[in-house]
């Protein structure tokens, strides 16, 4: 006996944003009365006359209820789906990006600007004061790879180029050699590339000169009579991380550059967007916070 029936043909749709519903559509309309979760109803009309076999009418039965669970586990994968948008952002770097008391950080604003969106982005500061990219080595794998980040920050270099000239006898060279600082900076990039997160690499700020950074480095290699005698070793730290970021094809902030376009602004100076000369106040912070959304914006992680 030739079959009358057709089952119903349906497909899932894809999810959009955080909480849109998948929703089930049957397209065959000629053949289903209505929609549900559990899958099509079958129109009386196209259900086998009464004289049709209990053969046929079995075969029709299971072929309705494979189809209810394609439609129904294609369901539970979409929950599955929404539970999973939750984000992970990791701020990883040294003082200049650590909590610091009285300082509104760009970890903060990042928070709440997420939050002011109603988005389910979880912030994470692991900054750590003092800290090179060797002491970030040794600690990146618990700090910042166990979180499974989707979107790493990466600001390191401030400490990586200091020569500490203020020590008995007096440095010469600076605490981390700027090849291993590179080397250092590819590696990060690389392990969190193969984890599939995000990254988005930050220069260190510039640094301005006060009487107590004076009496520590104010020898060579440092200028202390050039108000930017304090930058002449970081400029090619500062170097390494664009080359570094054009290289290995992720975001950067610049915020060396950003501070000097402030600095040249009428009205303005550097100086008012530093506690101490060397870490950035909340004003400081919000030109980074800033840099930071506009690159988040062109990321696929949510926002």
């Amino acid at each position: 006996m030739t079959e009358n029936f057709t089952a119903p043909q349906a497909k899932i749709n894809s999810f959009r944003g955080f909480r849109e519903w998948s929703l089930v559509i049957c397209e065959n309309k000629n053949e289903v009365s209505s929609i549900s979760a559990s899958g099509c109803e079958l129109k009386p009309t196209h259900l086998p006359n009464a004289g049709a076999t209990d053969k046929n009418t079995a075969m029709n039965k299971t072929r309705f209820w494979f189809l209810s669970i394609i439609i129904f586990t294609s369901l539970i994968m979409n929950v599955d789906a929404i539970v999973a948008q939750q984000r992970t952002v990791v701020a990883f770097g040294d003082s200049n990006s650590a909590p610091r008391k009285g300082v509104v950080t760009y970890s903060d604003l990042l928070r709440s600007e997420f939050a002011k969106k109603n988005l389910d982005i979880k912030v994470i500061n692991s900054g750590l004061p003092g800290n090179t990219t060797v002491n970030g080595k040794e600690r990146f794998e618990k700090d910042v790879l166990a979180h499974k980040p989707n979107l790493v920050i990466i600001q390191f270099g401030t400490n990586d180029a200091a020569v500490d000239v203020w020590k008995t006898p007096p440095a010469t060279e600076s605490r981390v050699a700027i090849g291993i600082y590179e080397q250092n900076l590819r590696g990060f990039i690389t392990a969190l590339k193969s984890q599939g997160a995000k990254v988005i690499l930050v220069t260190p700020p510039p640094m301005r000169w006060t009487e107590k950074m004076k009496g520590m480095y104010g020898r060579p290699p440092y200028n202390p009579d050039d108000p930017d005698g304090f930058n002449v070793v970081l400029k090619g730290y500062v170097e390494i991380v664009r080359r570094v970021a054009a290289k290995e094809k992720v975001k950067l902030v610049d915020l060396f550059s950003e501070f000097y376009k402030y600095h040249k602004a009428p009205g303005q100076k550097m100086e008012d967007l530093f506690l101490d000369g060397s870490h950035p106040n909340s004003a400081g912070h919000q030109i980074e916070a800033r840099l930071l959304l506009k690159q988040i914006r062109k990321l696929n992680i949510g926002f």
